[in-house]
């Protein structure tokens, strides 16, 4: 969902000098009160790149970003854009990688990303290895890679002669590739994607969508499968054991594979639903039960210990983007208009796009996305 709003939620990033080489801009950290936020995608002078930059994912320890941009001005040397990660301890900003679809171990050390395929690069040694090997015959390249906390596993897309997009994972210790999602059980043309994985690998959650659904617009699904049991769970299910009638899309699953988050139409998935509309659901895998989070909401993505759940809303013409702490009920403001992928909310920090160029007080002219974090303390 792109959003364009104006608001002023703002802090500076402050920059300092460059690198010798090139490489990489340093930016001197500043020190601020909490919560505030801060402008990412920037330029060595603090302003706005002049390209859109999207996909921004965070560490789960808080200290890197990662994004990819079309912005030629955010590096000397980069003027091509691609993958860049911002370490927010010490400012710096490093052009990683040329690709897409970033996703980041915990501590930052990893890196994974599109181009022509799917690749994961070791930060620390420079070594870059392919993710999409093993694949069965007639299987291309794959890509929008999501990985673990310690990088071991990796799920992640790929397309076939006789099926859509379908969810592999890779298991970087064993050198294995495994199919996820099921083939298609009739004619029917259908569609895996939006994976996450939790931490120990046992737990993938995909989203499994029909080409032409047989139950009105209801096209799309939530699935769980265990990898110990072999077992395969729709999570988008009504509550009294009526059909669902509508779609449900997007999950993110917690790191610690208890919680899983996605956005929903349907109105059987909890007994007080009536407002017909789009609506945030937290599905906990230990109870069964799902509890709507927001009257109106899209675009989820939860914490690796699954405490926190952001989501954009509806408010008269605007689109706020919020979190919520699931463990004391509490709501609090991120932005007037944003979205975050999985992989965009740590345990302190929160990183987003937005199109709102009154969030960087240095400048923003690019009318484009551009990447922020909030910190919440």
């Amino acid at each position: 969902m792109n959003v364009r709003t104006r608001t002023a939620l703002a802090t500076a990033l402050v920059a300092a000098a460059l690198a010798a080489t090139g490489a990489a801009a340093t930016a001197a950290p500043a020190v601020h009160a909490a919560p505030r936020t801060e402008p990412v995608s920037v330029t060595p002078a603090g302003k706005a790149g002049d390209g859109a930059s999207t996909g921004a994912v965070i560490s789960r320890d808080g200290r890197h970003v990662a994004f990819s941009s079309t912005a030629t001005d955010l590096l000397p040397g980069a003027s091509h854009g691609g993958l860049f990660v911002r370490d927010l301890r010490t400012g710096k900003l490093t052009h990683a990688a040329d690709g897409t679809d970033p996703s980041l171990s915990k501590d930052g050390r990893f890196l994974a990303y599109t181009d022509a395929g799917l690749h994961l690069l070791d930060r620390r040694t420079g070594r870059t290895e392919r993710l999409d090997t093993g694949l069965p015959a007639g299987f291309g390249p794959g890509g929008h890679a999501y990985l673990s906390g310690t990088a071991r596993y990796a799920v992640f897309t790929a397309t076939g002669d006789a099926d859509g997009p379908v969810v592999f994972l890779r298991d970087r210790v064993k050198h294995t590739t495994e199919r996820i999602s099921p083939p298609r059980p009739t004619w029917e043309p259908r569609a895996a994607g939006h994976a996450t994985v939790s931490d120990d690998g046992r737990r993938v959650v995909y989203q499994y969508t029909y080409s032409n659904g047989p139950r009105g617009d209801d096209w799309s699904d939530i699935w769980l499968h265990d990898r110990s049991t072999g077992a395969r769970t729709q999570l988008d299910r009504s509550t009294d054991g009526s059909p669902t009638t509508r779609e449900s899309l997007n999950p993110a699953l917690s790191a610690d594979g208890r919680t899983v988050v996605f956005e929903s139409a349907d109105t059987h998935l909890v007994p007080d639903d009536t407002d017909n509309g789009w609506n945030v659901f937290v599905h906990h895998l230990g109870t069964g039960r799902n509890d709507r989070v927001q009257g109106y909401g899209r675009d989820a993505a939860v914490s690796a210990d699954g405490r926190y759940v952001t989501l954009t809303t509806h408010e008269g013409s605007a689109y706020p983007l919020y979190v919520r702490d699931l463990r004391n009920g509490t709501r609090a403001l991120v932005a007037t208009g944003g979205q975050v992928a999985p992989g965009g909310v740590s345990a302190r920090r929160i990183a987003f796009t937005s199109y709102d160029g009154t969030l960087n007080p240095r400048g923003d002219d690019n009318n484009e996305q551009d990447v922020f974090v909030r910190h919440l303390q």
